[in-house]
């Protein structure tokens, strides 16, 4: 069996765009925020180009180990054969099974077999073009979301996203609004999501610098 990943010929995995309404935009803790996919619509397309998971592609020759750290923590390791229409590969997964909190507390994943496995279908299908434009980093440029989705109004996740911080900060949602023009919430400009989130985390910022200074 070859190693070397079999692209399909006129590689319309790459070029194929992703549904912004599956996607969702994660902050990382200090570090450069980025956009998520959704396994499972990926998954859903996959679907519809290869057929049925499990006949049209999907995972084979599966071989699960433990490994275990010094501090009693154990990783669990997913070796598997990805296999399409096209062609098949390697490919190996990890994750921590049994594992240590920052308080100090033990916890053991009893879904990980689950979420390992469909999380490496997903880094599979990644491979071969399937989210390209995520994983490139085009969706953190709001210019190419409008332009190639033609994106007026903020996405459902987006939405998800303020509206618990407006409620935080207490912020008048009507004045809010007549900032950006809008008469609700959900008519934000796409355009104008990053910079009303700023706004919103700046208030949150300036609420806790305030409790701990009193």
């Amino acid at each position: 069996m070859s190693n070397e990943i079999k692209v399909h010929e006129d590689a319309r995995f790459f070029e194929k765009k992703t549904n912004p309404n599956f996607t969702k935009h994660v902050d990382s803790f200090g570090k450069p925020a980025f956009t998520n996919i959704d396994t499972y619509y990926v998954i859903q397309e996959a679907t519809k180009e290869f057929g049925l998971f499990g006949k049209g592609f999907g995972l084979k020759e599966t071989k699960w180990e433990k490994m275990h750290l010094e501090d009693g923590a154990i990783f669990l390791e997913l070796h598997a054969v990805f296999f399409f229409k096209d062609g098949e590969f390697p490919i190996s997964n990890c994750d921590r099974l049994y594992y240590k909190t920052k308080k100090g507390d033990w916890v053991f994943d009893s879904d990980l077999y689950k979420k390992l496995e469909t999380n490496t279908i997903g880094k599979a299908l990644s491979r071969i073009g399937f989210g390209s434009d995520i994983y490139m980093g085009k969706f953190e440029d709001q210019n190419y979301v409008n332009e190639a989705y033609g994106a007026t109004e903020i996405t459902t996740e987006q939405l998800q996203q303020l509206t618990p911080m407006i409620t935080k900060t207490k912020t008048d949602l009507v004045a809010f609004n007549k900032v950006y023009g809008i008469s609700k919430l959900k008519e934000l400009k796409q355009e104008d999501f990053q910079k009303a989130l700023a706004q919103l985390k700046a208030k949150e910022a300036k609420m806790n610098q305030d409790v701990n200074n009193s």
